[in-house]
């Protein structure tokens, strides 16, 4: 294979050319662990290794998948370093953002009102870091060159519309920057996503692979494709220019460019779309005519689907208009925006018409939820009576209204009447002291309950909220009451609302990748001029690498209308603003017409939102594991953990954890005692003195963290269905033709042997089944390297527990998997059964509630 750039114009099958050529490459003989494929996103990760895997099939290919490495960019860069860095902690946005705010708070950058800076500016500041970082560009570099820096300032300033603000301003802000930059790099206690890249091309000394894939070329920065030229000696890349949109983030498309000038790469372009009738390509062909860069690749853009309806364009006042339209569409509905005010308005419209739909973004109601629970928490760490009886009229309050307004006029009538230590009323019951544990409680007793029991937008708000604060009180050990609710102020929320039916509302930057029957796209007017802080971030660009990044961003906006248009499958409409229209109406391909009111649609009842979430949960669920189906017979339990995804950090769990991950670094040799704590020490002798045992029984260890995929009827001959079943087996060793399976477990005692030998029998059919080892070589055994007495004694002991799985033990693994079956197909029965649980747990009755 050469050096290969695939330019794929949209819809024509760009991760099927990965697939088929990974395919053959193994199918001519080619080592898969020879093979990298990189991408972006989890969800890409999984369609390209599906897509692969359903090639190898095609062609009788039988390999593991998961010895095909198929990954993130992040993900391969950490797995390289994190052997070369001590804090491996990750800084979330969230603290990125919170730092930032602190830091222009005691610069008094801005004089702007918090609200603007904290909704405004300090997203636009985390952006620009991120932007200047994906460069390579670190604060000593930018203080190296900063006199040519304030030179590109005064020349940006003067060749583009800069709005509110004077060159002097201008000037001044760029100090302020530095300052915040600095602040964030000296106070984030830990790495974030760029800084992983960076520490990979800082220690990264040796080619790993033969062959890298590399997919969505048009979006990769400058460091991301360092990597993917250092880690292989031949390139497969695949993109498309015209649908380059995150510049933002640092996306450059000059790697595309000199690519396409390059003759050491091999250049095809796809253009035959699977996706769209021809009415719809034509169109978006016809709006990128204009630009000479993009002509030639869209000269044969077309698809045998048929010539399709003409692009409606909407000239309207009102986003309402939405409601006329989708009631006479069939199939999906893809609500197309271009940010998150605008999907929060869209929200809005359908919820008061009672529509039911699937939001990727921040909703109407999420945000509500946001603002619901921090004047909710306010009422709880404040004394302030004024934030208390605030706090007693949101939903979080535990009061009806007629109690709270009982109470809200004792205080107005005699404020001394207050008592905030009057534990008769359920609000001031939860007051606590400002620790992660205290609020771990209110969120787990109290707010994620009620919240589920308003919806499924509160539910994923808080449940986003919660999660997020965990970062904010490891990372702040002392925080004070404004730290926290500074912090909470800049929490992003989400709604992951999957209401059912067939309307998705999403961002363009979202959509990416993603199709639907019909699409309404609500563009943004273009803005005239650019802001303030882009054009520091190009200055700094242009002074450290000579490079004038703002033309990457000159077309964005129309190639974001693009990758908006080529989302629709049959139908698109466009709304606009009246007057707004001609810059999408283009003669003979659209027709135009104006709805100024729209029709009421009237829903008798909404179907319970958790009920569609069940429902959503079992149809899209394929690939099973241990962890996952041992809860079959537990459903309230499996409804958290995996539907509800409220899977709360225990000590348990995150010890049990780390100790898995000793053992392994202990195989690889990655680990030295030295370095470690002294309760790590007792799991590194532990371990050690397992592996000690076993070599005196002359086995020895051949893998660590063995992950295996197989299909469920290569498990059970008569479990004839379309699911697979995923393991990681902790350790295996081998004396020869014969081989042992380790579980490593930090059980304080047995108690749960027999549950860990049902893990084993499937961990001892995925190992035989995938390998084609006969299962008579196979045994296996419970490692315990954490056992210990109810009472502290200081005494950390080890055992292992030679044995194999019975029948009753693979029965009951089965059973586990019928069970997930029986709800695959019918998920009533799974909300059955969980009726006929018992528990305590607030959140039981809410689930209940909800259901009924």
């Amino acid at each position: 294979m050469e050096n290969t750039l695939i330019i794929a114009n949209p819809g024509t099958g760009k991760t099927m050319t990965i697939a088929e050529s990974v395919a053959g490459l193994i199918f001519n003989g080619e080592d898969p662990s020879s093979i990298l494929c990189i991408t972006f996103t989890n969800r890409a990760v999984d369609e390209m290794r599906s897509r692969i895997e359903s090639m190898l099939k095609k062609m009788n290919i039988k390999i593991n998948i998961m010895d095909l490495n198929i990954t993130t960019f992040h993900s391969y860069a950490y797995n390289y370093i994190k052997d070369f860095i001590e804090n491996r902690n990750i800084v979330s946005n969230h603290y990125t953002r919170y730092l930032i705010l602190k830091a222009l708070e005691e610069s008094n950058a801005f004089n702007y009102s918090m609200d603007y800076i904290i909704e405004n500016l300090v997203p636009k500041l985390e952006n620009a870091i991120r932007f200047v970082k994906n460069f390579g560009i670190g604060i000593n570099e930018i203080k190296t060159h900063l006199d040519k820096i304030r030179e590109n300032l005064v020349y940006y300033y003067n060749k583009k519309r800069i709005g509110n603000i004077t060159l002097e301003e201008e000037i001044k802000m760029l100090d302020y920057f530095i300052y915040v930059y600095n602040y964030y790099e000296e106070n984030k206690n830990g790495i974030d996503y760029t800084d992983i890249l960076n520490i990979f091309l800082k220690h990264f000394n040796n080619k790993i692979y033969k062959y890298v894939f590399v997919d969505e070329l048009q979006d990769v920065n400058i460091l991301e494709y360092k990597i993917a030229l250092l880690s292989g000696d031949k390139i497969f890349a695949v993109g498309d220019r015209k649908q380059s949109i995150f510049g933002f983030q640092g996306g450059s498309l000059k790697i595309f460019s000199d690519i396409i000038k390059s003759d050491d790469f091999d250049k095809r372009l796809l253009s035959k779309n699977y996706r769209s009738v021809n009415s719809i390509l034509k169109y978006a062909g016809a709006y990128m005519s204009g630009i000479d860069l993009y002509r030639e690749e869209l000269n044969n853009f077309s698809s045998d689907k048929g010539d399709g309806d003409l692009i409606d364009i909407i000239e309207t006042e009102d986003y309402s208009s939405i409601i006329d339209i989708i009631k006479d569409l069939d199939g999906t509905i893809g609500i197309i925006v271009r940010t998150n005010e605008q999907l929060f308005s869209v929200s809005r419209i359908l919820d008061d018409a009672g529509i039911k739909y699937s939001c990727d973004g921040i909703s109407f109601q999420a945000g509500e939820a946001k603002r619901e629970i921090i004047t909710f928490l306010k009422g709880i760490f404040y004394d302030d009576p004024e934030y208390i009886i605030k706090a007693l009229f949101t939903i979080y309050g535990s009061s009806n209204l007629k109690e709270a307004f009982y109470i809200s006029e004792k205080y107005r009538e005699n404020p001394e009447s207050f008592n905030i230590y009057d534990f008769s009323n359920t609000t001031i019951k939860l007051r606590t002291d400002l620790t992660f544990s205290g609020i771990e409680k209110i969120f787990r007793d109290h707010i994620i309950p009620v919240s589920l029991r308003h919806g499924a937008d509160y539910y994923h708000a808080a449940l986003s909220i919660f999660k997020s604060l965990k970062d904010f009180f490891t990372l702040d050990e002392m925080p004070t009451r404004k730290d926290f609710f500074d912090y909470l102020s800049l929490c992003d929320v989400s709604s992951g609302t999957s209401n059912g039916g067939n309307i998705y509302i999403t961002t363009v930057h979202s959509a990416k990748g993603l199709s639907y029957d019909n699409v309404i796209y609500i563009p943004e007017k273009k803005r005239t001029y650019d802001k303030f802080i882009d054009v520091i971030s190009f200055s700094i660009v242009k002074a450290c690498t000579d490079y004038d990044v703002s033309e990457d961003l000159e077309l964005e906006d129309i190639r974001i209308d693009f990758v908006a248009f080529t989302r629709a499958r049959y139908r698109l409409f466009i709304l606009c603003n009246p007057g707004y229209s001609s810059m999408y109406f283009i003669d003979g391909l659209c027709r135009l017409r104006s709805i100024n009111n729209h029709n009421e649609i009237n829903v008798l009842g909404r179907e319970s939102w958790l009920r569609s979430l069940i429902y959503d949960y079992f149809n899209k669920k394929n690939i099973l594991s241990y962890s996952l189906v041992k809860y079959t017979e537990r459903p309230f339990e499996f409804l958290k953990y995996f539907i509800l995804n409220l899977n709360f950090s225990s000590p348990a769990a995150e010890y049990g954890l780390n100790a898995h991950t000793i053992a392994e670094l202990m195989y690889r040799d990655e680990i030295e005692y030295n370095d470690l704590n002294i309760n790590d020490k007792t799991i590194y002798k532990n371990v050690q003195a397992i592996k000690n045992e076993l070599e005196k029984l002359n086995l020895r260890q051949v893998d660590a963290e063995k992950s295996i995929i197989i299909n469920i009827n290569d498990m059970f001959d008569d479990l004839n269905y379309d699911l697979k079943f995923y393991g990681k087996i902790d350790a295996i060793f081998s004396s020869g033709s014969r081989y042992l399976i380790i579980d490593y477990k930090t059980d304080k005692n047995r108690n749960n042997a027999n549950e860990h030998m049902v893990q084993l029998a499937a961990y001892k059919m995925l190992f035989g089944r995938a390998y084609n080892i006969s299962e008579d070589l196979i045994d296996t055994a419970i490692a315990y390297i954490a056992l210990r007495g109810n009472i502290n004694t200081g005494k950390v002991d080890r055992a292992i527990m030679y044995k194999n799985p019975g029948d009753k033990n693979i029965i009951k693994l089965k059973s586990y998997i019928n069970n997930f079956i029986d709800y695959k197909n019918d998920p009533e029965k799974f909300i059955e059964r969980l009726y006929s649980e018992k528990s305590k747990e607030p959140l039981f009755k809410a689930v209940l509630n909800e259901l009924t």
